[in-house]
């Protein structure tokens, strides 16, 4: 019964996103879910894999000095979830950046151990790694310098 209803649910997700697939310039098509280019049954099979799977998701963690360029950058690590908040301390030897890597939908905010009401100005970039978010302080963290990073 669960499936018929995961199959409906499904079926009814393809109608309704149906009329908007088109081709051309390269976008995504609305409710192509496996990106064959077309909108049909391999979709509704996708969205029910997605439903029934039990592999949960692989979150990228790195936290450092240096701006990670790839997921198998030296200190990425692969986590089951991110901690809400913790505190790094600069021990490169040198005032530095902090960058923070996380998967693209959370967001990571800096505070100063000694103020944790206003987050530190921050650029993010969502260009480098596609699909995760690189965000780093806009301003140096002294050397033996404790910074509180906040992840939502």
């Amino acid at each position: 019964m669960k499936t018929k209803k995961l199959f409906f649910f499904a079926a009814m997700l393809l109608v309704s996103v149906c009329g908007f697939a088109q081709s051309g310039g390269g976008d995504p098509i609305p409710g192509d879910v496996n990106e064959d280019g077309v909108v049909d049954v391999g979709d509704i099979v996708a969205v029910i894999d997605i439903i029934q799977s039990n592999t949960p998701i692989t979150y990228y963690w790195y936290v450092g000095t240096t701006k990670p360029t790839s997921l198998t950058y030296d200190g990425v690590t692969t986590v089951s979830s991110y901690q809400a908040e913790q505190t790094y301390t600069n021990n490169s030897g040198v005032k530095a950046y902090i960058y923070v890597l996380t998967n693209s939908d959370k967001t990571v905010d800096f505070y100063d151990p000694s103020d944790l009401s206003t987050p530190s100005t921050k650029t993010e970039d969502t260009t480098t790694i596609s699909g995760y978010k690189i965000t780093n302080m806009n301003v140096r963290c002294a050397i033996d310098g404790d910074i509180v990073i906040k992840i939502l």
